[in-house]
Formats: C-alpha cells, structure tokens, sequence
C-alpha cells in the first residue's frame, strides 16, 4: 500500500516554459535600464525555436551588441536568481487536494539551489508538501538520477521504499534510481510534453504512464 506521494516539480507540477520566460523577463527589464531594448522578445523567439543553451549570447549578436563573458553570467545571474511569476497547473492543485488527507507529500527537484527554491517558493509548495529535496543542497553529483535524493525522502517519512511512487516527467533521470530501490513510478505525460514519445531502455522507462494528473489518485489507490 502506498502511504506517500512524491513529485517532481519542473513540467510536473508547473509549465518549465513559463519560469523560462518569467526569467526572460528580468533580464529584460535589466537591460532596458542600461538602454537595451528587445531582449525578451528575441529570446523568446529563439526558445520557442527550440535554441538551448547559448540563448543570452545569440541575442547579443543578433542586435550586434559587444559582450563579454562576465555579462553573460550576470544574465544568467539574474535569471537564475529572479522570483519566477509562475502558477500551479490546474490538474495540480487538484491532485494535491486529493491526496493530502490521504497520503503524505514529498518532493523531489533537479536543479540549481536558488532557482529550485524561488520556483516552489513562487507555487508556495511548503503549504501542501511535508518534505521537499532540493537535490542541490548534496551536490551536482547526487542530481537525479542519483539514488541519494530518494533515499533520504525514504528516511525522512519512515517508510519502507515500496510504500512510496514518484511522478515525473522525464524519464532519462526520474524513474530508475527510484525503480532499483522498490518505488512505484508514473510518468506523466502531456500531449506535445518533451518527453512524452521519447524512446529509451525499459530500466528508465516508468511502471506506469499517465497523461493528466487527474488520473493520479485512482491509479495510486490500485497499488
């Protein structure tokens, strides 16, 4: 029987796209006021054109604008540090009050430590989770899919590992540490979601597949 439900957070509990472009925005309001215009507009459009990881460096050479790589890591400063104007999705509110009188909450989320904070700060997720890892906190190294993050989740509820499930969004890293440990995993799966239709070996694949949360607290009571 289950007795706690741990989340991811990015494209699980919220839209990744949306804290993207919130953090577009602060850099943007930051450039305007040393007289550069048009940041969030252009980045925008590179993101949605699916550029990764040099976004900040293209736009500047886009508008021929002069950079070094001190501005780029104020940027990215900037924007890993903002407080995100993001919202809970609609299936994920829902789901956390289906669930809370019944089982305990956790969660458990990748990324950098301020920037994963502002985020479940923003969605004031310290209101509905009895436990939240930031796996920054150990170190790069025990990022997903490390085993760390789920075993002290584990710990921290006094459970056995088959009383608890995961539910993530990207199974490159979310599912195997948890299924090697006895965890039930679910994966949720949006339409047009990035990992939705991604191919990979069955020890990443998770136990179940589900693509709205509203499907969440059945699926749970069968386990």
């Amino acid at each position: 029987m289950i007795k706690v439900v741990v989340f991811d957070m990015d494209d699980t509990l919220f839209l990744e796209r949306d804290y993207v472009l919130s953090g577009f925005l602060a850099v943007d309001r930051y450039l305007e006021l040393k007289g550069i215009s048009g940041f969030y507009n252009k980045s925008k459009e590179l993101f949605e054109s699916e550029v990764r990881g040099n976004i900040f460096n293209e736009v500047f050479e886009y508008f021929s604008i002069p950079y070094s790589n001190k501005d780029i890591k104020d940027l990215v400063d900037i924007y890993r540090n903002h407080m995100p104007n993001i919202k809970l999705l609609g299936e994920s509110s829902w789901v956390i009050s289906q669930l809370t009188s019944r089982y305990q909450l956790g969660l458990i989320t990748d990324g950098y430590l301020n920037a994963q904070q502002n985020k479940a700060k923003a969605l004031g997720l310290a209101d509905y989770f009895h436990n939240i890892i930031f796996t920054d906190q150990f170190g790069r190294e025990y990022w997903k899919p490390s085993e760390r993050p789920y075993i002290e989740m584990k710990n921290f509820f006094n459970v056995m590992h088959h009383e608890l499930v995961y539910i993530g969004d990207n199974p490159k890293k979310d599912f195997i540490a948890a299924k090697k440990l006895g965890w039930k995993t679910v994966h949720i799966a949006r339409v047009d979601s990035e990992y939705s239709n991604v191919i990979i070996s069955e020890d990443y694949q998770a136990d179940y597949k589900v693509s709205s949360l509203y499907e969440i607290p059945t699926l749970i009571e069968r386990l």
